[in-house]
């Protein structure tokens, strides 16, 4: 695995994740990522990263939602 401090959510059955995750692999690149669907969120955890990507809820809406 690379020094590549990234954790990507993924949903396996979303085009658009399955493509970033490819993308990054084909880069040479190995990210950390956690299977969104069997995981889910908490609370915390959605702030923290809104916070971090100073987003918000609406910006996180996609086709795969």
């Amino acid at each position: 695995m690379s020094d590549f401090p990234v954790t990507i959510y993924h949903n396996p059955a979303c085009g658009a994740s399955r493509n970033t995750l490819a993308l990054i692999r084909a880069a040479g690149n190995a990210p950390d990522f956690v299977e969104n669907p069997q995981a889910g969120w908490t609370t915390p955890q959605l702030e923290a990263l809104l916070g971090a990507m100073n987003a918000s809820p609406r910006d996180l809406l996609g086709s795969c939602g």
